[in-house]
């Protein structure tokens, strides 16, 4: 038997809000000196080269990827 598709109702917009409390702190700014992922995708091979780079000098991988993006701000502005 088919469903006649005229007669469905449909959500009426997206309802209220939800209450700050509900929010589970997402609009919420991290501390200064927090850090929170940033989530890229690259080659393979570039992430092995990364991660084989900042192991030889020993440099937290995150340590230089702010490293190179201070660099590029600095010289590409």
């Amino acid at each position: 038997m088919a469903i006649d598709a005229t007669k469905l109702k449909r959500p009426s917009g997206k309802g209220a809000p939800p209450t700050p409390a509900a929010t589970n702190n997402n609009l919420v700014k991290p501390p200064t000196g927090a850090t929170v992922p940033l989530q890229v995708n690259i080659d393979p091979e570039v992430k092995r080269q990364f991660r084989v780079y900042a192991a030889e000098r020993d440099i937290d991988m995150s340590n230089l990827f702010v490293a190179m993006w201070q660099y590029y701000k600095e010289n590409h502005g």
